[in-house]
């Protein structure tokens, strides 16, 4: 054999490998469930009815006309990476174990105790995934407890003294989504916990992924802006905000995204859900008047995408013009989504709190505490995290 048939054999050889590769990336990309399902003619004919949903592309928009990725601002010399660029940089950090972003120890956490909460009770998990009783009903919001990823190997939640499990839920009477995305909407986290679940309330259209992993159509309600359900006695209703939806690069707002307000008689509640800044905001405030707690996402911001995640000020300033008497900043200390550090948010948010909003009573539980809403614990406890 001569060196240009070796030749020859080797590169036949490596165009079979690609081939395959691209095969089982196409079958993954198209068949794979954690991407979700497809909604059926019910729900489709809603959406069609929805003021901010697109006939021709069939996808939902803010109310606002907003950028996902902000190009280069005046002063900048470079245009920033595009969406998919920045997607893979971020792939590359996340696999590197020594990302100066990431805490180096474990963070301090607790086993939940979900079975002893009392009305008024609340367990943060990280991120924005609670737990909560209210009208002796067991609440639970965007419950994510894997990689915030359709892939195990990437974006991994940080190491915790106790990393919550599904396996600490014993029981909840409804969960709560506000969209589709990975760090929101955990497909393995929804497929151990349906059994366990009596209802979940979503936005439009997100529907489809819960039914596509087992769960009965019966036991979903899905709603527009403004639109409510009441359910034992406490009512849901989505609310506006600003940011977008998709499990892969093909489905991009093909379903809702929303905050929401729990109503019961003797408490108020407002989950922020994901989403950037806007007039929505005092929207809410106006209709409801005031809110006992908050809780309110802040962090896994960045100047790139300033429009669908709030800052810290902005964050504080949503809080205002929801009339929040109190707030538990949310959306941090669990994954690496962002270009800042994982406890900038909650330093800038305290920094800036007497001076945009020094009426609100701000929360800071460990992760896996049980805390009341009307005595928030305020302790620092990220300070004593390398």
């Amino acid at each position: 054999m001569n060196f240009f048939s070796f030749i020859w054999i080797i590169f036949k050889y490596l165009i079979l490998v690609l081939v395959i590769l691209a095969v089982a990336l196409f079958a993954f990309l198209k068949f794979a469930p954690v991407f979700g399902g497809k909604q059926d003619e019910q729900t489709l004919a809603r959406m069609a009815n929805a003021p901010t949903y697109d006939a021709q592309s069939q996808t939902f928009h803010n109310t606002q006309a907003i950028p996902l990725m902000v190009e280069a601002e005046d002063g900048e010399d470079e245009p920033r990476p595009s969406r998919i660029a920045t997607l893979f940089n971020f792939v590359a950090e996340n696999t590197y174990k020594e990302n100066p972003r990431r805490p180096k120890s474990p963070l301090p956490s607790e086993k939940p105790q979900v079975a002893a909460l009392e009305n008024g009770q609340f367990i943060w998990l990280g991120h924005s995934t609670l737990v909560g009783k209210v009208n002796n009903q067991v609440i639970m919001t965007d419950p994510v407890f894997y990689e915030s990823s359709p892939v195990s190997f990437f974006a991994k939640p940080f190491a915790m003294d106790h990393l919550p499990q599904t396996a600490d839920i014993p029981h909840v009477d409804v969960v709560v989504l506000s969209h589709d995305h990975y760090d929101h909407l955990d497909y393995k986290a929804i497929k151990e916990l349906k059994d366990r679940v009596d209802h979940f309330v979503t936005p439009l259209g997100v529907k489809a992924h819960l039914v596509r992993w087992g769960v009965e159509p019966e036991r979903v309600t899905e709603l527009y802006w403004w639109e409510n359900t009441v359910i034992n006695g406490i009512t849901y209703t989505l609310t506006p905000n600003q940011h977008f939806t998709g499990r892969s690069f093909s489905d991009s707002n093909r379903t809702l995204w929303g905050s929401w307000v729990i109503e019961a008689p003797e408490l108020r509640v407002f989950f922020s859900g994901d989403g950037g800044y806007g007039e929505h905001f005092k929207q809410i405030g106006e209709r409801f008047g005031s809110f006992d707690i908050a809780f309110i996402e802040n962090g896994q911001y960045d100047k790139q995408w300033a429009f669908i995640h709030m800052f810290p000020e902005q964050s504080l300033q949503a809080a205002k013009d929801i009339n929040a008497q109190r707030v538990v900043p949310i959306h941090w200390a669990k994954y690496d989504l962002a270009k800042h550090k994982w406890d900038t948010p909650i330093k800038v948010y305290l920094e800036q709190h007497s001076t945009i909003y020094p009426e609100l009573i701000v929360g800071t539980p460990v992760i896996g505490t049980t805390f009341s809403y009307d005595n928030l614990p305020n302790s620092r406890w990220w300070e004593s995290v390398q």
